[in-house]
């Protein structure tokens, strides 16, 4: 293996090398003539980038008054009396939610819980959930102890 020795004349060596070939990129940037540099600025802006070109508004259609607006029917709203018995897993609770069609998908609450910490807080119960709520809700109707 090559050791590299750091002596006070290579340290000037080595800082002479620098000093030269930042002269030498020194001369070459600066050198370039100022009518070239000129025109390739008139160039860019020839281009009409459009970054530096202003903003136009944008005319809106005007919403014709004619055309009837078409009624979406109204969800169906499930409810359901949920019965959480002791040693149920958070999973089973999801999968009866999902069946009752309270939530679209049981992973949604298991991830919910999951990602929250309440995993492992679910309470066993008797609780009364509809469709109409959402999972954050439902995760905390399971999870906070009941007053009793």
């Amino acid at each position: 293996m090559l050791k590299l020795q750091v002596n006070k004349n290579s340290l000037r060596g080595f800082a002479a090398g620098v000093l030269f070939s930042t002269a030498v990129l020194s001369f070459v940037y600066y050198s370039e003539s100022p009518e070239k540099a000129a025109s390739v600025q008139a160039e860019n802006v020839e281009r009409k980038d459009p970054a530096t070109q202003p903003i136009k508004a944008i005319e809106m259609p005007k919403a014709a008054t004619s055309i009837p607006k078409q009624t979406q029917p109204e969800p169906k709203v499930y409810t359901y009396r949920l019965v959480i018995e002791k040693g149920m897993s958070p999973e089973k609770v999801a999968e009866i939610l999902e069946k009752a069609h309270i939530i679209p998908d049981r992973k949604l609450l298991n991830k919910y819980l999951n990602d929250t910490g309440l995993m492992g807080l679910v309470r066993y119960g008797t609780y009364d959930l509809n469709s109409n709520m959402k999972i954050p809700e439902i995760a905390k109707i399971i999870t906070t102890p009941k007053a009793e």
